[in-house]
């Protein structure tokens, strides 16, 4: 005779320091949330995270407490997108109430998604983010622009044969600082930046960021920056030698991934977009050798 699997999970040691001092000054309730280029549809983020918890199906959880500790148990609770209605890192766990450990809300152009610390960790929420994000993308027509590779695309040439196109259409973001200020320009993949036209452009020596000072300034890491979801006082200016290509390919915040669009969605959706640039040598017809 087979023995009842336990349909409970027991908390970890972190998860029950985190159940037990959870109040309603301190909820132990993280927040996370994508900013997007356009307002979000309701009807399309719920679909978007009625598919993202069939990936996560240990969400669905509610905390119980037996009687020597808490534990999570599976429930057949659905969560609901709703507008914004209450103030960021609100209780989502209240004692005797059967509720899911986390919310999917929204807020214009902000999908945000607050979790309970007993449910997941940091690394957790982030996967389930990007899964719905992806997903509500997809279901906006967009799904079959970003690519996810198995392999490494941090370079021109690594990401040119994953996508299996020619390196010229590798759209490269490369950070510089100006007047002690972040920037990103985007350039073609065959491109190099011109000094004495970046001189002309920007009024100063053409000075790339550290691996260190991308990571703490832009957000991403070399290999993976990208001219998406950046920090405000970060500009992005676009170079013109991408201009002879339909669509081209950014990085998507990874070392593994890029996005198709065109020059002009790519401008539509870059971050804090300054202008157009030509800074960039090499790709021209009559410089080639």
């Amino acid at each position: 005779m087979s023995k009842k699997k336990a349909r409970w999970r027991k908390l970890d040691n972190a998860a029950k320091l985190y159940s037990a001092a959870s109040n309603k000054k301190d909820t132990r309730v993280f927040r996370f949330y994508c900013e997007l280029k356009e307002e979000v549809n309701p009807d399309v983020l719920q679909e978007a995270l009625n598919q993202t918890i069939e990936i996560f199906p240990t969400f669905l959880m509610v905390l119980r407490k037996g009687l020597f500790w808490h534990y999570l148990e599976p429930c057949n609770l659905r969560p609901i997108v709703k507008e914004e209605y209450k103030e960021p890192c609100s209780r989502l766990y209240i004692k005797d109430k059967k509720t899911l450990l986390f919310e999917v809300t929204y807020y214009k152009k902000r999908i945000n998604f607050e979790v309970f610390h007993v449910l997941t960790d940091g690394t957790g929420a982030t996967e389930f983010l990007k899964e719905l994000v992806k997903n509500y993308l997809t279901e906006r027509g967009y799904g079959d622009r970003a690519r996810e590779f198995t392999v490494s695309s941090a370079t021109v040439e690594l990401a040119a044969a994953a996508l299996g196109c020619e390196g010229a259409r590798i759209a490269k973001s490369l950070s510089f600082k100006v007047e002690d200020k972040p920037i990103i320009i985007v350039v073609a993949g065959d491109a190099k930046v011109d000094n004495s036209r970046y001189k002309a452009q920007f009024h100063t020596k053409a000075k790339m960021l550290t691996h260190e000072e991308a990571h703490e300034l832009i957000g991403h890491d070399v290999g993976g920056v990208c001219p998406f979801a950046l920090p405000e006082d970060v500009k992005v200016y676009l170079d013109v030698s991408m201009k002879r290509f339909e669509t081209v390919f950014p990085a998507a915040g990874s070392s593994n991934s890029a996005v198709e669009m065109t020059c002009d969605e790519l401008e539509r959706y870059a971050s804090n977009f300054a202008a157009w640039v030509d800074v960039c040598k090499g790709w021209r017809p009559e410089e080639q050798g």
